[in-house]
Formats: C-alpha cells, structure tokens, sequence
C-alpha cells in the first residue's frame, strides 16, 4: 500500500501545477486580449512550448482558441 505522505505531496505537487498553469493562461488571456503582441510572442512570454500548444491549452480550458480572443479585442 503507498504511503500516504508520499500520495500527499504528489497531490500538492499535481495542485501547484494545475494553479501555474491557470497563472499562466490567464496572463496568455490578459496579453491577448490588449490585441498588440503577436500569438507566438505571447505563447513564449508565458512559457508556452509554441503557438500549437498555447491553442490546445486554450481550447481545452475556454473552449475557444486564443485568436478568438484577439479578433474580439481588435
């Protein structure tokens, strides 16, 4: 049976990733929605592998892609 400090502070780990990636979509929101700053700019300033990876994580917490949000800024 796995020991459960070791199953707490995988839990707190998978919690403190899920928060740093929430932090960082919503800079990637915030950045996008100003309609200034180029996707790929964007994705690397908030440490986003790429422009594709940005998009999917997009689609899968807003269910909208990031270009929605800089056509509806600009």
């Amino acid at each position: 049976m796995p020991n459960r400090e070791i199953i707490a502070e995988e839990a707190l780990e998978i919690e403190r990733s899920g928060r740093a990636r929430l932090q960082r979509m919503d800079a990637a929101r915030v950045i996008l929605e100003d309609g200034r700053h180029p996707m790929g700019v964007v994705a690397r300033d908030t440490d986003f592998a790429d422009r594709d990876r940005m998009r999917r994580a997009f689609l899968h917490s807003f269910g909208q892609p990031p270009a929605s949000l800089k056509r509806a800024s600009g």
